[in-house]
């Protein structure tokens, strides 16, 4: 009987010999999987003008690379989309600095090459609308805000009054709701009839339009959005004395640097009324646009033929290239000419219903300077691939109790003495300690940064209790394995030093997937009230299917304070401190007269190798009573953030 049980004993030892080995060959292929590329790219801007919109949309080839991330400087990730079958990937930002992570590259060396596309988005064409002369524009204004598009406002600065004066006005108030719509604002003039006069000399263009982009300024720095500069000017009559002078003195104003004024809207017999914007444009070409709108019925059948025009100019195959193209429309107010608030309706609409988002979504529809800082953005900016280096993706253990595998050694003899009736008492449950099912490690910093990932200016300063760690223009992280949680609360204590009003500072949390892709994040913006002053805040969220990972970031883009973090913690659903387990009171000592000891060594083949580590000492000596436990690997990826 007692060799049958030797034999069992070794066989149990055998198959749990052959799984530990195969725990460490699965964790090899895991540490050793296909290198990742990472390739970082600089934008250099310092020969763009002051615009109002920052966005760049990119190409780059990635071959037959697969699981794509795109972060900027800071870690954060950057929305990418590729077509099916296709070698590239696209992606729009405003930084000036960004990475492109590609893994399984069959040829590293082909890939990295990165191109700016014609249009935001990809976009095949773009298509502005603007309103002139503030008056009577309430109708025409709802029909865009109904669909949620901006457009662009060409106003006349006196004709912008205090107050409401009436059907038809348009005041302050009006302006700044168009402000705080997001739509755009160009400089019409001081005085439409006066700009129109045959007798003003350049002098005379040249300080009415400065006098109304003043007072467009003074009145956006009172707005929603106080940083935004008019760059645009429409040229308010039509006649050839108005295009000729204009541009000359808005494009002289440009180049001395002595308003914000870019570009000059207008175009007198030029057919068709499109702009073929392939990259550079022309700086001192005029932003064509099309008045046809107005009228007693308006011209909607016109204006639809021209964007059938462009569909065909940019899509057909009769074409070696399909260039891009712009098309800018423009009307007046309704009660001047017109009902043409219905032909607003049905050009706009069959735009959409076409070649918008509801059809093939090939048209961009942004206001006039949007589209016109995308252009100069894309053609006087150099971007720049400035490093490339390959990875090796490298996985964090978790190491958690270790199984201790005994060795029989049998004896010829083993008897044990019957252990006693015994009578248990159960010790009642604790208070649950936060720090007993806190996964963060180091949460309270007595560490320094130890264990977390960090960049920007970090400093360990006094915190809530002890050390706590202060962030500026900057951001720490810790990743974190979450396979075995569904529901979370992260937790913990901030403070600014001073107040910072213009910053943004928060928390969060980024969900990955077993690939290291992000699918899905919770952020907290944390406003602090008083300076100095610890707030408590917390994220309780659930994870979204498929996070195998998540990392806790901590980050501010304060310059002139501390965001001070102290007394983290990362708790879940089913956290708790479990109850002691009942000690027996034996009414006589149980006497072991032998038992089998062993051990195993297993050399270490694979770096890095999980670290055993021992599980509390029982009562018992180990050679009377062997140890149990399970080891378990967890692959948390490790993220540069």
């Amino acid at each position: 009987m007692q060799k049958t049980n030797h034999n069992i004993k070794r066989f149990l030892l055998l198959i749990s010999l052959l799984l530990f080995i195969f725990i460490l060959l699965t964790s090899t292929n895991q540490l050793f999987g296909a290198s990742r590329i990472e390739l970082t790219y600089e934008l250099d801007r310092s020969n763009v003008p002051t615009l109002n919109e920052y966005d760049l949309t990119y190409s780059v080839d990635i071959g037959d690379g697969v699981n794509i991330a795109v972060v900027d400087e800071l870690g954060q990730p950057i929305d990418h989309w590729q077509d099916l079958n296709s070698t590239t990937i696209t992606f729009t930002t405003n930084v000036t600095s960004f990475q492109v992570q590609v893994e399984g590259a069959s040829n590293p060396e082909d890939i990295g090459t990165i191109s700016k596309l014609s249009l935001k988005d990809g976009y095949l064409w773009a298509y502005s609308h603007g309103f002139d002369d503030n008056f009577w524009l309430d109708e025409q204004r709802q029909v865009f805000l109904d669909r949620n598009i901006p457009a662009t406002y060409n106003l006349v600065s006196d004709f912008i009054t205090e107050s409401d004066t009436g059907p038809g006005s348009f005041d302050i108030t009006e302006f700044q709701e168009m402000m705080d719509a997001g739509w755009s604002i160009n400089n019409h003039s001081t005085n439409h009839e006066e700009g129109c006069s045959a007798d003003w000399t350049l002098a005379d263009r040249k300080a009415d339009v400065l006098k109304a982009q003043a007072k467009l300024q003074n009145l956006i720095a009172l707005s929603s959005r106080p940083d935004y500069n008019v760059i645009g000017f429409s040229i308010p009559c039509g006649d050839f004395i108005q295009y000729d002078h204009y541009p000359q003195v808005v494009f002289d104003i440009r180049d001395n640097n002595e308003e914000t004024l870019l570009y000059v809207e207008g175009g007198l017999d030029a057919w068709p009324p499109i702009m073929d914007v392939t990259s550079p444009i022309d700086p001192n070409a005029l932003v064509l646009r099309d008045g046809r709108i107005d009228g007693v019925n308006g011209f909607a059948e016109g204006i639809i033929d021209v964007f059938d025009d462009i569909h065909w100019r940019t899509t057909s195959d009769l074409f070696e290239v399909n260039l891009p193209y712009w098309y800018t429309t423009f009307s007046h107010g309704s009660d001047l000419f017109g009902d043409n608030t219905s032909a607003l309706v049905e050009t706009l609409d069959y735009l959409i219903a076409t070649y918008g988002e509801d059809g093939t979504n090939e048209v961009w529809i942004a206001p006039t300077d949007v589209v016109y800082s995308y252009l100069i953005l894309r053609d006087k900016a150099t971007v720049s691939l400035v490093n490339s280096q390959v990875v090796t993706p490298t996985a964090i253990p978790v190491t958690l109790t270790p199984t201790s595998i005994p060795e029989m050694t049998p004896t010829s003899t083993s008897t044990q003495t019957p252990v006693p009736t015994s009578t248990s008492t159960q010790t009642p449950m604790p208070t649950p300690d936060p720090a007993a099912c806190n996964e963060l490690e180091n949460p309270s910093f007595d560490n320094g940064t130890t264990d977390w990932q960090s960049f920007g200016t970090l400093e360990i300063v006094s915190g809530r209790t002890g050390d706590g760690l202060a962030v500026s223009n900057g951001y720490a992280s810790q990743a974190i394995s979450v396979s075995q949680i569904e529901t979370f609360t992260f937790k913990g204590f901030t403070a600014m030093s001073p107040l910072d009003a213009q910053s943004w500072t928060g928390v969060g949390v980024d969900y990955l997937d077993s690939t290291g892709q992000e699918i899905g994040d919770a952020a907290l913006q944390i406003i602090p009230i008083v300076a100095d002053e610890f707030v408590e805040f917390e994220i309780t969220d659930t994870l979204p299917e498929g996070a195998e990972s998540i990392v806790i970031w901590l980050f501010s883009s304060s310059t002139e304070a501390q965001f001070i973090i102290d007394d983290l913690i990362f708790e879940w659903e089913s956290c708790e401190v479990l109850p002691p387990t009942a000690t027996p009171t034996p009414t006589q000592e149980p006497t072991v007269e032998s038992t089998a000891t062993a051990t195993i060594v297993i050399s270490e083949t694979v770096t890095p190798i999980a670290t055993v580590l021992p599980t509390d000492t029982p009562t018992a000596e180990p050679s009377e009573q062997p140890q149990t436990g399970t080891l378990m690997y967890i692959y948390m990826p490790i993220l540069t953030r």
